[in-house]
Order: C-alpha cells, then sequence, then structure tokens
C-alpha cells in the first residue's frame, strides 16, 4: 500500500481501497494508472515518478534508489552501501554518506557521483597485493584467502573482517567495523588501521 499512498483513487474506509487495482500494485516502478491527490503537498522527492527517474540516471552504474517507510533509501549495489535520505532530499544523521561528497551533501549531489563514478575493479589476490599485506600485518593480524573472499582474524575466537578480492567489505555494517573506519570501510583502509594501530588494543 505504500505505492498508493496520495493517491486520489483510493476510496472506502480509511482511502484503503483502489477502483483501479482493488488488491493493490505489486509490479516494479510505480503504478501507471497513479494520480495524485491535488490537496497533497508532495516534497520533492516524493513522488514515485520523480524516483523512477532518477533512478534511470544510476541503476547501469550500479545504484538504486528505493521508497522505505517515509524515508529513501539510494542503495550502492557494488559497494554494499545505504545512504538514507529525507523526501527533501536530505541526508540523514544516522545515514551512511562518502567521503568523496561534502558532510552537507543532498540527494543530487549523491545522484550526480553515482551517475558519473567509474567503478575500477582490482584483484588483490592475483595482483599479488594480499601477500604484501601479509607480510605487512605479521605479528598483527592473519590474512587469509577461500575463493572470492579474503578474511583478516587474530585468532580463532576473534570477529572475522572479511572483504571481496577487489577490496570491498562482504559486512560494511558490521558492529565490529572501527568507528574511526564508519565511512570508510575496505580491504585497504582497515590494513592501514590495523598497522597504525599496531601498539594499541584490536578489534
Amino acid at each position: 500500500m505504500r505505492v498508493c499512498a496520495g493517491c486520489k483513487l483510493l476510496h472506502g474506509a480509511n482511502n484503503i481501497v483502489c477502483g483501479i487495482h482493488p488488491h493493490g500494485w505489486f509490479e516494479n516502478g510505480c503504478c501507471p494508472d497513479k494520480q495524485w491527490d491535488e490537496r497533497k503537498a508532495l516534497f520533492p522527492f516524493e513522488d514515485d515518478a520523480v524516483v523512477e527517474n532518477l533512478n534511470r540516471e544510476i541503476s547501469s552504474n550500479q545504484a538504486n534508489i528505493y521508497k522505505f517507510y517515509g524515508n529513501l533509501i539510494l542503495w550502492d549495489e557494488y559497494a554494499n552501501r545505504r545512504f538514507s535520505f529525507s523526501y527533501s532530499g536530505i541526508l540523514l544523521k544516522h545515514s551512511d554518506r562518502l567521503l568523496e561528497l561534502d558532510m552537507e551533501a543532498k540527494l543530487l549531489s549523491y545522484i550526480q557521483y553515482f551517475r558519473t563514478r567509474n567503478v575500477v575493479v582490482f584483484d588483490y589476490v592475483a595482483s599479488g597485493r594480499v601477500l604484501e599485506f601479509a607480510k605487512e600485518l605479521k605479528g598483527i593480524a592473519q590474512i587469509e584467502v577461500d575463493g572470492d573472499e579474503i578474511s583478516i582474524f587474530f585468532d580463532i575466537y576473534a570477529p572475522c573482517h572479511r572483504f571481496r578480492r577487489d577490496g570491498v567489505s562482504l559486512h560494511p555494517y558490521s558492529t565490529f567495523v572501527p568507528q574511526e573506519l564508519r565511512y570508510n570501510y575496505n580491504l585497504v583502509s582497515y590494513v592501514n588501521y590495523l598497522k597504525s594501530k599496531k601498539s594499541g588494543v584490536l578489534g
């Protein structure tokens, strides 16, 4: 029913029945028959058609926008990251953010970023960089490669940090991700973090 919110075709008790689609709209994209109630003031990015147009700009670059409980989620499918915005295009305080953009960057700046980004895939295993990382982390942590996965750990009881062969984190929002790397957690940044914390307590 969220896709139907604000449509003037809704009627009945609590306006939850559609005269054209009595069971709701379940296809991908916005309903082709949706007619916004003129009495409802829309936020800039609340209209399904607007969201769909933005998706056309970024979907080819492995990113998509979804409506989710009154907010917008911009999902970076390549890096497995998500960014939360209000319908006004404001980045929410609890959201992940891109360090490449200004702290106050809004939705359209993120759209521009994903529309123009050039993803260059680098294989840290095939290139031999993982072996170099293993030498650099000797006495600090261990690195193992299992198929398409690179793991960094301290012992069998400690949390294991897992990355793809291209260095992208498999679990970017795990509770054991260091706070210092909250907005920049990947294989290289984590290795550098461990080296800088060599004399401290690791986790």
